[in-house]
């Protein structure tokens, strides 16, 4: 009897498995389908006419497009990149009281530099009573005229990078 009903699930019991697993193997076939749809669909865009080689080209021309602008960009950036090189762009300031019967840090020392140390340096001595400016030209970091060691100070902060300097 038990090999009789191990025949009769057999028969019948084991198609029905073949036909689960089968189904089973088409609901998962079906979604990668689904899913696979969804990734052409994104590729392929809002066009009327769904043609991959269509699609392809739409994507090549906008990529195209999108490299030529990367290239204008990098022209523009070295344009600017070369117009900067005689501006500005080291500052060094040094305050300092030059006379005892005044208070507070009134003078300063400024130095003014491009990218290769060309520029000038202006010093400010503040008296009680008057106020001198005075500037030097700056030549590659250098001056042919005596700098004070404020001046130098501020030569050595623009040169390196640093902006203020507290006695």
């Amino acid at each position: 009897m038990f090999e009789n009903s191990f025949f009769a699930w057999a028969l019948w019991g084991a198609p029905w498995v073949a036909i689960a697993s089968l189904l089973g193997l088409m609901i998962r076939q079906r979604r990668r389908i689904k899913r696979l749809e969804k990734r052409l669909d994104r590729l392929l865009g809002n066009a009327a006419d769904p043609s991959l080689s269509m699609a392809l080209e739409g994507h090549l021309h906008r990529l195209e497009e999108a490299a030529l602008g990367v290239e204008a960009l990098r022209a523009e950036t070295e344009a600017l990149r070369q117009g900067l090189t005689g501006a500005i762009q080291h500052v060094g300031m040094v305050r300092f009281n030059p006379f005892e019967d005044t208070g507070g840090d009134l003078s300063f020392a400024l130095a003014l530099a491009n990218a290769q140390g060309d520029g000038a340096i202006l010093c400010n001595l503040h008296g009680r009573r008057e106020s001198r400016l005075y500037a030097k030209p700056l030549k590659g970091w250098q001056s042919p005229y005596a700098l004070s060691e404020e001046e130098a100070r501020a030569v050595r902060l623009a040169q390196w990078g640093r902006k203020d300097e507290a006695n």
